[in-house]
């Protein structure tokens, strides 16, 4: 491609083959899913976080909101996401729900830790916020930080990923 997608815009790859592009910010600035609509194939990319792995995401309440529309999708059958293997049938709404349900236990942590030690940095919140999630890392990467500052203030998590992508190049997954 080489112009953007809008949300809803379709592409006909070839006869009987339709995709459509779904706006899902949250993970990322203008974050799209993909849905094969003759297949019923939904390609979520980072859009359905999985719990237990490393949460990523710039925007928890836009990541739930992306969350819940792909959820409303009409003819989904097969899930195919960036964190978790395949889903099929009934089981697409619980994985739905479950990466909901994961953006909302990281924000009761990061609430808690942020309420008992507020001065902490970004660095030592995501580490704290990691450790309760069971989660290890030899390093905090600053689109984790992102994560995790994004539940206390968006506005300056999204700052630190446009900056981050500046320096690295464009990192969009």
């Amino acid at each position: 491609m080489d112009r953007e997608l809008a949300d809803g815009e379709t592409i006909r790859l070839e006869e009987g083959k339709t995709v459509r592009a779904i706006e899902t910010p949250g993970h990322s600035p203008g974050s799209v899913a993909f849905f094969l609509e003759e297949e019923g194939a939904l390609f979520s990319g980072d859009a359905v976080p999985s719990p237990g792995a490393i949460p990523i995401y710039v925007d928890p309440s836009a990541s739930t909101a992306s969350v819940q529309k792909l959820k409303q999708r009409f003819g989904v059958r097969c899930l195919l996401s960036s964190w978790d293997t395949p889903v099929t049938g009934d089981r697409i709404p619980d994985v739905m729900d479950e990466g909901c349900g994961y953006i909302e236990k990281i924000d009761g942590i990061v609430q808690e830790i942020h309420g008992k030690e507020p001065l902490l940095s970004p660095e030592a919140l995501s580490r704290r916020a990691l450790e309760r999630l069971g989660i290890k890392v030899p390093r905090v990467l600053f689109m984790v930080e992102a994560t995790f500052r994004g539940h206390l203030d968006p506005v300056a998590s999204l700052k630190n990923v446009t900056e981050g992508e500046e320096i690295l190049g464009n990192v969009d997954s």
